[in-house]
């Protein structure tokens, strides 16, 4: 039997996130039969747009475990199709996780400068040796590494 694909989205006329069926090219929602019309998440109340957000994070971790495992999950009032596969909008979550990426990839290449930086210029310096970055104290001296840039690099 071959598979039956549905998808939840938002459907502006029932004010929720509803199941809806492929009608050859059109989307029509299951309960109230109207045709899916692209949604803006910021025209959605907020704990709506975070409860599918939830939902469709959760498919992802759903679809990984039953590709793993073959299992079978009822959901809403589909159990009755083992071969149904529903698909969460991701109600914004998309972009959210492609941030937290880019702010996450941004502070590893930071990190790895730091770490390039340690190795080129101080790397072998002892606590007591004069600090290789130069900087002078205010008696004009040079700064011992303990007292100038050791804690720069103290978690790397």
């Amino acid at each position: 039997m071959p598979t039956i694909t549905k998808y939840r989205t938002w459907c502006d006329h029932c004010k929720k996130w509803t199941i809806n069926s492929s009608k050859g090219d059109e989307w029509i929602c299951d309960e109230c039969g109207t045709e899916h019309k692209l949604y803006n998440t910021d025209d959605i109340p907020e704990e709506e747009v975070n409860l599918q957000r939830k939902r469709y994070k959760n498919s992802k971790v759903s679809r990984l475990l039953s590709a793993y495992d073959k299992l079978c999950f009822s959901i809403d009032n589909y159990s009755n199709y083992s071969n149904l596969e529903i698909v969460e909008a991701d109600a914004g979550q998309r972009k959210i996780d492609d941030l937290l990426k880019e702010e996450f990839d941004k502070k590893l290449k930071e990190k790895q400068e730091l770490n390039d930086l340690y190795n080129s210029k101080y790397k072998g310096v002892n606590r007591n040796d004069n600090c290789p970055c130069g900087k002078l104290g205010e008696d004009g001296k040079p700064m011992k590494y303990k007292k100038c840039c050791l804690n720069k690099f103290k978690y790397i």
